[in-house]
């Protein structure tokens, strides 16, 4: 496991700052290449015996490539190809089968709604059921090896594994609502999907906990803050050398914005909306990290010793307004920076034993007929 220096303040007093200080919610960060697959419900919401009914449909597909990789060096060679690299990539499809919706009687002495769907995992290139790994050094020949090389991406463990991932055909798995994407829970389970909807009978308080009836419920951002509390100190939040975070809560409706300056600069999203389409402004959650740590120990690669020592790490995750997850990336670079230097808003350009991963929306499985999805079923 990687450790972290220890320090940060109560999530309350940062969400306190967050209300009162408009910057820390900057604008989203939408791509013409990131396709939805959100489908308005046809049914009435209110319909459910217990309230409203999740917003997460069965049948919905999402297709989303995955991306890490090592890069010992950024120089390039004649073809313009990054030398040194090792990287894994390759295509995750899911498809809901059921919500088991805490809003009917049939799960309402659930914890949380969980999403029942079908998992399949392809490479690149055709047929192959294992990722597409490689390593230009040729050192790591193997998907374990490549996968050391990695190891210390959070979106690898919440993705798949290269090899013996067991999904080479499509695997029914339950993925939770009301648990960020982060340690000790890392795994596919939680990271597509989150709750959206505040239910005051379960403590939860959907996105962010804003106050009023349901002060002291928790939260998907504030789960995501307790982790760093809990595991490195509960001043780390107030800390800006050590630890820098922005949430983005997006207005009630992004309709009313019709070019990406004025969209953006509302805390909206310019860029392919999720049902598909030509670019527009639409609503996007969003949260990013920054926080300094030390790779030691285990958290060391076998492949790659170089990489022990003072990194700087990002996150970055992002999510429909349905709840079902848009895009994440990740950076993990040397701290190059000074001790006392506040964390900047995006990690200084790596130049050797960078560390990065993407997950992106690509729609519903046959949503581009010119490039359907390899993962498909």
């Amino acid at each position: 496991m990687v450790s972290i220096t220890p320090v940060m303040t109560r999530l309350s007093t940062a969400l306190a700052l967050l209300m009162i200080c408009p910057a820390i919610a900057t604008t989203g960060c939408g791509s013409d290449e990131l396709g939805g697959t959100f489908q308005a419900p046809d049914r009435d919401p209110e319909d459910n015996d217990l309230g409203p009914a999740s917003p997460l449909i069965p049948g919905t597909e999402y297709w989303y490539s995955i991306n890490r990789s090592y890069k010992r060096t950024a120089e390039s060679d004649s073809s313009g190809a990054t030398q040194g690299e090792a990287q894994s990539v390759g295509h995750v499809c899911i498809k809901i089968t059921e919500v088991q919706d805490t809003a009917t009687e049939t799960y309402q002495n659930e914890a949380e709604t969980i999403v029942m769907a079908n998992v399949q995992v392809r490479g690149s290139s055709p047929g192959s059921t294992s990722l597409d790994f490689s390593d230009q050094s040729g050192v790591a020949n193997t998907g374990p090896a490549v996968d050391d090389l990695t190891q210390n991406l959070w979106l690898q463990n919440l993705t798949v594994s290269s090899t013996d991932h067991g999904f080479d055909s499509p695997q029914a798995t339950a993925f939770q609502t009301h648990h960020a994407p982060r340690p000790p829970a890392t795994t596919l389970a939680n990271l597509p999907f989150f709750e959206v909807r505040q239910q005051a009978s379960r403590e939860w308080a959907g996105w962010i906990n804003t106050g009023g009836d349901l002060v002291g419920a928790s939260s998907f951002t504030g789960d995501m803050m307790k982790y760093f509390q809990d595991t490195y100190g509960s001043e780390i939040t107030a800390d800006r050398t050590r630890f820098r975070f922005k949430f983005i809560v997006p207005p009630q409706t992004c309709n009313e914005f019709t070019e990406p300056a004025s969209c953006n600069a509302n805390n909206c999203t310019w860029g392919r909306p999720p049902e598909g389409g030509q670019s527009t402004c639409f609503r996007l959650y969003s949260m990013s990290y920054i926080w300094r740590e030390t790779i030691s120990g285990d958290a060391v690669p076998t492949g790659a010793p170089e990489l022990a020592g003072n990194v700087l790490h990002l996150l970055e995750l992002n999510y429909y307004e349905d709840g079902s997850l848009n895009s994440a990336r990740e950076e993990i670079s040397p701290d190059v920076l000074n001790a006392s230097e506040n964390l900047p808003a995006e990690l200084p350009q790596c130049d050797a034993n960078c560390l990065t991963a993407h997950v992106d929306n690509f729609g519903g499985f046959y949503s581009r007929p010119d490039y359907p999805a390899p993962c498909g079923f």
